[in-house]
Order: C-alpha cells, then sequence, then structure tokens
C-alpha cells in the first residue's frame, strides 16, 4: 500500500471529495496485501478511485481459488462414499441394464423393496407407482427412489415460512436418469454385472474431477457477487451517493471487503465442520470485515 494513501490527512481529503494530484495509482498487489493489512485505507481508496475492475478481478482470482481449495477438500470424501454406495449398489442389484431406454435389474424381483445403504434409503418402486418417498418405511431423510423409467435422489429440507407442513420438513429432489444412461452409453455397454459397477464408477469420477471443481468454483461465486450486488444496491438506494461516493465506489469497496469474507469462509469450509455452511461464514465474516473497516477510518481521522 502507497505510503501517501496511509495519511490522515490524505483520507480527509478523499472523503470531502478532494483527492490530491499526481497520487501514487493503488496496482492490483496493493490491492491484494492492503484489503488483509489496511482495510480502513483500502475502503477509502476506492472512494477517490472509483474503479471496480481491479477489485473485481482480484474478488474472481481468491473466489477461483476459494472454489479449487474447497473442492479439492471435499472430493476425497465423495469420492470414497461414491465407490462405496457404488460397491453396494452392484451386489444388491447384481446385474443393471438399459432396455428399450428403461433401467431393469436382476434383484430384488418382488417390488417395492426399500433396502439401506449409508443412512440412505433406497426404494425400488414398480414401474408407475408415483414418487412419495416420505410415506415409505423409515425416517431416513435422504435416499434414492428408483423405478423402471426413472432414478431420482431426494432429500427432506425444513420448511419455510410460507411452506408449513405437518412433519415441519419439505421434500426435495432431482432427476439423474439422463446421467445414468449416459454413463452406461459411454461405458459401450448397456448391460453391467454388479460386480463391475464399482470399477465403472471408478473411472467416471477420475474423469468428473475438472467439472466438479469446475461446478464448485461457479457454485461458491455466484451467491458472493448476488450478495455485493444487493449490499451495493441498498448502500445507493439508501444514501445518497455524495455520502456513498456512487455506485461504483461502493460496488468496488463491497468487492474488496468481499475478498477477506471470502478466505475466511474457504477455510471454515474446508474443515468440513457441522455447523455453518460456506456462503453463511461468508455474509458473517463480510459485515465483520466493513465493520472493522469504518472503524478503522474513523480511528485514522481522528488522529491529526
Amino acid at each position: 500500500m502507497p505510503k501517501e494513501w496511509q495519511k490522515p490527512q490524505m483520507l480527509r481529503a478523499i472523503l470531502v471529495g478532494r483527492r490530491p494530484a499526481l497520487l501514487a495509482p493503488i496496482g492490483l498487489r496493493d490491492l491484494a496485501v492492503g484489503v488483509f493489512l489496511f482495510p480502513g485505507q483500502v475502503l477509502v481508496a476506492t472512494r477517490a478511485v472509483g474503479n471496480w475492475r481491479r477489485p473485481l478481478l482480484l474478488l474472481v482470482l481468491v473466489g477461483l481459488a476459494c472454489g479449487l481449495f474447497t473442492g479439492l477438500a471435499s472430493w476425497p470424501r465423495l469420492y470414497r462414499q461414491s465407490l462405496e454406495w457404488a460397491t453396494w449398489f452392484g451386489g444388491t442389484v447384481g446385474e443393471f441394464r438399459l432396455q428399450d431406454d428403461s433401467f431393469a435389474w436382476a434383484t430384488p424381483a418382488t417390488l417395492p423393496h426399500t433396502t439401506r445403504c449409508q443412512r440412505w434409503r433406497v426404494d425400488f418402486a414398480p414401474a408407475g407407482a408415483p414418487f412419495a418417498p416420505e410415506r415409505g418405511d423409515g425416517r431416513e431423510r435422504r435416499g434414492v427412489w428408483i423405478t423402471a423409467e426413472s432414478i431420482r435422489l431426494w432429500w427432506m429440507v425444513p420448511a419455510g415460512l410460507f411452506s408449513r407442513t405437518e412433519s415441519g420438513m419439505v421434500l426435495k429432489s432431482t432427476d439423474i436418469s439422463e446421467s445414468v444412461k449416459a454413463l452406461l452409453r459411454a461405458s459401450g455397454r448397456e448391460v453391467v454385472v454388479g460386480a463391475e459397477l464399482g470399477d465403472l464408477t471408478r473411472r467416471a469420477l477420475r474423469l468428473g474431477v475438472p467439472f466438479y471443481l469446475l461446478g464448485n468454483c461457479v457454485a461458491v461465486m455466484l451467491p458472493v457477487m448476488l450478495y455485493i450486488w444487493l449490499f451495493t444496491l441498498m448502500a445507493v438506494l439508501l444514501r445518497r451517493g455524495e455520502v456513498t461516493g456512487g455506485f461504483a465506489s461502493v460496488f468496488a469497496a463491497n468487492v474488496l471487503c468481499a475478498v477477506p469474507a471470502m478466505c475466511v469462509a474457504g477455510v471454515y469450509a474446508s474443515l468440513r465442520l457441522p455447523a455453518l455452511d460456506f456462503h453463511t461464514v461468508f455474509i458473517l465474516a463480510f459485515f465483520l470485515y466493513i465493520t472493522m473497516a469504518f472503524a478503522s477510518v474513523r480511528r485514522m481521522l481522528a488522529e491529526d
């Protein structure tokens, strides 16, 4: 961080809209260091520069790093569980095949049939049976619903304010039929012996690592960008432009405040702690950082 940006009189001049001439520009490296060591100065610097491109580039780089870091941290567990599940499923069905664009298996022959694996309930239902796993046997909150027409993953989530239910839970699901069909067709055979299903899954998982990491980066970045836009719009709409410094500088300041918050959330998520998710930690860290940055500005302006 250039030394002239750290002088209280310089910060005072910037805040009142009188940026001194020949002020040294702030580079990407200065931003990366200053956002952690000089939060108050960086916050005021965006008020003077009003350029959101470099802060946004820094945020994207940090977001990609967080996405890769958290993805690599969660991949071994996902890989191990997927292999265990595939091996169990292969031993359960004996043989799994794609026949006339429909699924078929050797066992169980009598339907409906319910079994369990790793706290997942697996329901084999007759063809044309209505999708209703919440009426099944057991208290599991996640599972797989398998019929000749489709394969669906389902899970239960707490009901929201506008979706009250008797059980207090709401059923969510996603259809993975086309993905399973594509996997079988890509293997070059539409009949897979149960013992080979684990091997097939292992190869598919290895090929899917780049796509998983890319998807994790997108899942990390999209909500963060949405939060930043919302915080910026609230600041601009609820306060006058001369106070906030305009949309560009407010957006740049929020982007920079999001950088350390993403780092904290990334480290927390990589530890695989069960209490909070990545974006909850991000919001908490974001508000804490903004509070510290404004407190730092007030302290610097009080000096003189």
